[in-house]
């Protein structure tokens, strides 16, 4: 697994290797997107502070202070009240 950082929910850095599939989930709008590669999007994304990253081969999300990894039941449930 890579390393993922991020600041006040700010993606800044991304070091994922052989990722094949990542979702990212806005909390604001309550939607998500899926992209194939990350490097090609990371500016774009990098911009949106409202952005979460979900990484979908494991099944397990980062928490919002993204410090854990959580599943995605809990993380729904965090995410969308």
């Amino acid at each position: 697994m890579g390393q993922v950082v991020l600041f006040k929910n700010k993606i800044i850095k991304i070091n994922q290797a052989n990722t094949k599939e990542i979702l990212l989930y806005n909390k604001r709008t309550k939607e998500w997107k899926k992209i194939y590669s990350f490097e090609r999007h990371i500016h774009n994304i990098g911009s949106g502070p409202h952005w979460m990253i979900a990484y979908t081969e494991k099944g397990f999300f980062f928490s919002e202070d993204a410090k854990k990894f959580i599943s995605y039941n809990e993380f729904t449930k965090q995410n969308t009240k």
